[in-house]
C-alpha cells in the first residue's frame, strides 16, 4: 500500500514536472492577466477548470485542454491582490506597497502539503511577470530585462519550501504617463 504523503507526492511531480509556466502582466492600476500553462488533474472538465479558477474577481478569458493532459488558462483578474479569490488560486498571495520611489509587488506561493524529492535535476516552474514600468530589483536571483521579471525554480527546491515569495520592485508610471514607445517622429525636410 502506498504512504498517502507518498501519493500526495506522486500526484504533485505528475502536476509540476517541470511543465508549469506562469506569465502574468500587472498594469498600473493594479488589475491584470495571467496565462499558465500546466499539466491538468486527471479526469479534469472544462466546466471544471473554469470554476476552479474564477471568481467575482477573477475572469476565465480562455481555456484549453489538450489531450496530452496540458492546458493552457488566460485569466483576468480586477485587482492582483484578490488573485486567491478564485479557488484554484487559493494559495497565492499577492499584495503591492509603496516602496521608496517605487512599488514593490510580493506573490507568495504557499505550499501547504511541501515535501523533499531526491532528484533534484528535473526543472521546477516558471514565473515571469511583466510590470507597469522598469523593475528596479526582483529576488531570487530571478532575469530581470526592463519591465520584465522571470523567476526559475529546480522542481525539488520548490516542492521542498512551504512557500515561495516572488518579490520585486518597479518604477510606478506617472498617472497618465504611456507605456507603449513613443510614436516615431517625421524626418526633417532636407
Amino acid at each position: 500500500m502506498v504512504h498517502p504523503r507518498a501519493r500526495l507526492a506522486i500526484v504533485l511531480l505528475t502536476l509540476l514536472a517541470g511543465c508549469v509556466t506562469v506569465d502574468a502582466v500587472l498594469k498600473a492600476d493594479g488589475s491584470g492577466t495571467l496565462e499558465m500553462v500546466y499539466r491538468t488533474p486527471p479526469n479534469t472538465t472544462e466546466a471544471m477548470e473554469k470554476r476552479r479558477f474564477s471568481s467575482g474577481h477573477v475572469k476565465v478569458e480562455s481555456l484549453t485542454l489538450k489531450p496530452d493532459g496540458m492546458s493552457t488558462l488566460k485569466v483576468s483578474v480586477d485587482d492582483a491582490t484578490k488573485l486567491s479569490t478564485a479557488p484554484g488560486l487559493r494559495d497565492v498571495e499577492a499584495t503591492r506597497a509603496k516602496d521608496g520611489d517605487g512599488e514593490k509587488l510580493t506573490v507568495k506561493l504557499n505550499n501547504p502539503n511541501s515535501i523533499d524529492i531526491k532528484d533534484d535535476t528535473k526543472p521546477g516552474p516558471t514565473f515571469t511577470i511583466t510590470f507597469p514600468g522598469k523593475v528596479l530589483e526582483a529576488n531570487h536571483n530571478a532575469k530581470v530585462s526592463g519591465e520584465r521579471v522571470t523567476w526559475t525554480f529546480g522542481l525539488r527546491e520548490y516542492l521542498k519550501a512551504r512557500s515561495t515569495e516572488l518579490v520585486a520592485r518597479y518604477v510606478v508610471p506617472a498617472a497618465g504617463a504611456e507605456t507603449a514607445p513613443p510614436k516615431a517622429q517625421p524626418e526633417p525636410a532636407k
